[in-house]
């Protein structure tokens, strides 16, 4: 009982802004940079669709990425179905990519791909 009230607590605080994650400082305008020359963006995410369309257009980001994908339309991390993806529709190979996360999790993700 404890964990699911847990649950159900977590998931309303991501629903509301207020909780809103911060962008490291300039990561905003090296994202813009990396788009006008060409890169081909992504994000392979945990959170859920609607965490991560709300927090995409709350720092004004909703041109910057050519695919976003969350484990609820895939497997979760590190099972690296998402990359798989995202490299299919970007007609690239997964060595071409390079793969930032912020987990022990994410290191995982990128080395089982």
């Amino acid at each position: 009982d404890l964990l699911s009230q847990i649950t159900q607590d977590f998931l309303w605080h991501m629903q509301h802004q207020v909780n809103e994650s911060l962008l490291y400082a300039g990561m905003r305008d090296l994202l813009i940079r990396l788009k006008t020359q060409g890169f081909y963006l992504s994000i392979a995410t945990s959170k859920s669709r609607i965490e991560l369309d709300k927090a995409i257009c709350y720092h004004g980001l909703s041109d910057i990425f050519d695919v976003t994908c969350c484990s609820e339309a895939y497997r979760d991390k590190p099972d690296p179905a998402m990359l798989h993806y995202i490299a299919k529709v970007s007609e690239t190979s997964l060595a071409q990519g390079v793969m930032i996360g912020d987990t022990t999790t994410d290191i995982l993700f990128a080395r089982n791909a």
